[in-house]
């Protein structure tokens, strides 16, 4: 079995001209960097109090990053993959901005959202992670410590509405939806994204090279409720008291791009 699929026409794009290699996970044999040449993505910008996202950094050795007095920036994102080297999927992932406690760091976080992926000493800690294929939920595993889990993903970006909804993989609860009126007021370039992500040997740092052009909305009149699923990724929303949060912006593009690079180790857990 392979979860590789043909590269060739990607590959034409100097962008995706990039070294390549092959690993073995499960599910089959993964080419990283994986490649995605036609995706839809739609960020979520919220404010949730420090308290509540320090709560689920215990024993981490990260601290929040984006910090607005007593409250702390965070992502919720949506993510349509048409064509990428790991075939057709979606996914919605649920990220904290984080510094690491220890080791060399900037002293603001403001600061490393203008710095490229690779000299970032920032990251989005990936909290919960929720995608539609099972050979995807493995591959995220096993390369990167993703913290995956299997659901329904449904949506919807024209210029009436943009949202989403997740379910439970058997369709019969419902995770969490979002959606509104979209109010464009300004286009916003891509950017890179790097992540935090945690297994049993430590953590890992990986950079996401990212192109397109966003829609910047308006945040007026978009909400996000919360099913009566108990997926880890709605319990995790819960604690975060994400209803009560407060949408500070929205952004979403249809011609979203990027090249996602294996993860590596940053430290030691039990250096910590």
């Amino acid at each position: 079995m392979t979860m590789i699929s043909p590269a060739s026409k990607i590959q034409i794009d100097p962008f995706f001209q990039v070294p390549s290699y092959v690993k073995a996970t499960r599910s089959g044999k993964v080419q990283l960097p994986v490649l995605y040449k036609d995706s839809s993505c739609l960020h979520v910008i919220l404010k949730v109090k420090t308290s509540l996202t320090k709560s689920l950094l215990v024993d981490s050795g990260l601290t929040p990053a984006l910090k607005m007095g007593q409250h702390t920036l965070l992502s919720l994102s949506a993510f349509e993959h048409r064509h990428s080297t790991l075939g057709t999927y979606s996914a919605v992932h649920l990220t904290l901005p984080s510094l690491r406690k220890t080791g060399f760091y900037r002293r603001s976080g403001w600061r490393e959202l203008i710095a490229k992926g690779e000299q970032r000493h920032m990251a989005f800690l990936l909290l919960q992670s929720v995608n539609n294929t099972a050979a995807i939920n493995n591959a995220g595993k096993e390369i990167w410590g993703f913290p995956k889990q299997m659901a329904n993903i449904d949506i919807v970006s024209n210029r009436q509405v943009i949202g989403f909804e997740v379910r439970d993989s058997d369709n019969r609860k419902t995770m969490l939806s979002f959606g509104g009126m979209p109010k464009k007021i300004m286009p916003f370039p891509a950017f890179d994204l790097t992540l935090y992500s945690q297994n049993e040997h430590g953590l890992h740092r990986t950079v996401i090279n990212a192109r397109g052009k966003y829609n910047f909305h308006l945040p007026l009149g978009f909400r996000i409720e919360l099913g009566d699923s108990d997926s880890p990724l709605t319990r995790t929303l819960r604690q975060l008291q994400i209803e009560d949060a407060r949408i500070l912006s929205v952004l979403n593009t249809h011609k979203y791009q990027a090249r996602m690079n294996e993860g590596v180790l940053v430290e030691c857990l039990d250096d910590l």
